[in-house]
């Protein structure tokens, strides 16, 4: 994807499947991490501006909506995770 270029990136969820795992803003903080810590994705996200819509997984488990358990620790985790650092 990285060599078309794009303007912008849309995921409209499953940004990952940590969210059956994870119940804790830290766990979730670890989820991005994982995503972002993929040398290729990494460089794609520091070029390419993110559209994200959180999805079931991206939350908790199947079919997790803004109401689960949850939802208030993915929103604290992605406030922190959500800014990449360049060239740390």
């Amino acid at each position: 994807m990285s060599e078309l270029r794009p303007d912008f990136f849309v995921n409209v969820g499953d940004l990952h499947y940590a969210g059956t795992n994870f119940t804790t803003a830290d766990g979730f903080v670890f989820a991005y991490h994982e995503v972002f810590k993929s040398p290729e994705q990494r460089a794609f996200y520091e070029r390419t501006p993110l559209v994200y819509n959180f999805d079931d997984h991206d939350v908790g488990d199947n079919n997790a909506d803004g109401t689960t358990y949850s939802s208030a620790e993915v929103n604290k985790a992605y406030r922190v995770s959500s800014v990449i650092v360049l060239n740390p």
